[in-house]
């Protein structure tokens, strides 16, 4: 698993090429779950607590892929999320994995 938390120097370049937030996360990397969503993974907000971690497992689509090469060959690749799970522990995560994916 990659650490996705920007740079202070990516920050700055963001802040300067887009109106963002300047959160501490690239734009795009937060998944928001509302009603039918958190009732589909059998969840409840309260189920949430602010500043706590949770485990992901995903199945995602890729969509979309965009390469312009105005001299510094910028990327983007747009993945859609199809499947999901919400776990507070890494090894009701690793069960969901499993189950999905198989075991090697």
């Amino acid at each position: 698993m990659e650490n996705m938390k920007r740079t202070k120097q990516e920050i700055k370049k963001d802040q300067t090429t887009l109106s963002m937030d300047g959160g501490a996360y690239p734009w795009g990397l937060r998944i928001t779950l509302e009603g039918s969503s958190l009732e589909k993974l059998g969840k409840d907000a309260s189920d949430f607590e602010v500043g706590k971690s949770y485990f992901i497992t995903a199945k995602a689509e890729c969509q979309r892929i965009s390469i312009e090469d105005d001299g510094k060959k910028d990327a983007t690749v747009s993945l859609q999320v199809t499947e999901l799970s919400v776990e507070s522990s890494a090894d009701a995560a690793i069960k969901d994995f499993d189950d999905a994916f198989g075991k090697d």
